[in-house]
């Protein structure tokens, strides 16, 4: 029978945000032994994110390796089920959960500066239950590396425009409204004037 827990874990018994309890197989083979987290797949869909994601940063903290191969997710080593629950709390505690209302609601974006460029601006994360943002995901932390390795693999991060893309887009709208000839700018015998750049002024937000 399927347990499941409260997202966090809590006391409360009519909590609306609940995640299977996390259950394991331990195989082993000529290479080893290796702790495969059966419900890895739903655990994922019920916090919202990849199941890599999940993955990653179990590895990440426990110090093992990490993988998904034929829809089976494991980690290397020999874990038990408390340990696995203990990491994954810890990855809800300091990701999902907003700092605000407590709900696990948080989605992320990604800031987009231009397509042409790589994104290194940092992940923001907004629960959607109240609207408020929360710290964002710095771009030298471990877990923005794995959210965007995911995120190009799978595109699952929604984007935003970032106040520096606002701030370039207000300066080239500026720059063409100021290069470009208005309907009523004549040099004289009706022909279209065109300022010099010393005359033109950019405003930037």
């Amino acid at each position: 029978m399927k347990v499941f827990v409260n997202i966090p874990k809590n006391n409360e018994i009519y909590w609306a945000y609940k995640r299977p309890q996390v259950t394991i197989k331990i195989q082993s083979n000529g290479n080893g032994v290796k702790t495969v987290l059966t419900n890895m797949s739903e655990i994922a869909s019920a916090l919202n994110i990849p199941d890599q994601v999940v993955m990653k940063y179990l590895g990440m903290k426990i110090g093992a390796c990490s993988g998904i191969k034929k829809n089976q997710s494991f980690l290397t080593g020999r874990y038990t089920v408390e340990m696995i629950e203990d990491v994954l709390e810890q990855l809800i505690a300091e990701f999902l959960l907003c700092s605000r209302c407590g709900i696990a609601e948080i989605n992320f974006y990604k800031q987009l500066v231009r397509p042409s460029l790589p994104v290194r601006e940092p992940i923001l994360r907004q629960c959607l239950a109240c609207g408020h943002y929360n710290s964002s995901i710095s771009h030298d932390s471990k877990m923005f590396s794995i959210l965007m390795k995911c995120d190009n693999n799978h595109q699952w991060m929604k984007v935003k425009v970032s106040p520096k893309a606002r701030s370039l887009k207000y300066m080239f709208d500026n720059l063409r409204d100021a290069i470009l000839p208005s309907e009523d700018s004549c040099c004289g015998d009706g022909v279209k004037c065109i300022p010099s750049l010393s005359d033109i002024s950019i405003v930037l937000n």
